[in-house]
């Protein structure tokens, strides 16, 4: 069964930025205006809680992940 692109995840706020026009450091900037990051970097918790973020265990390292279809839709809402 494949990913469908309502179920992608991704690491880099440059995949976000591009479906918006927008750099990274913008992305980064917006989310933290909307509480989704906390200035380190991080997802917030009510990043986790809201489906915008996950934090996952790779075996080696914790792995924070966006997910790319909500983030792109509230960051867009926001911009508008």
């Amino acid at each position: 069964m494949g990913q469908t692109a309502a179920d992608k995840y991704t690491t880099r706020l440059g995949d976000i930025g591009q479906e918006l026009g927008f750099s990274a450091a913008q992305v980064g900037k917006l989310l933290i205006a909307a509480g989704l990051r906390t200035p380190k970097g991080y997802p917030t918790p009510e990043a986790i809680a809201g489906g915008f973020a996950r934090e996952r265990w790779t075996g080696e390292d914790r792995v924070r992940e966006w997910h790319l279809a909500s983030v792109v839709g509230i960051l867009a809402k926001r911009a508008a």
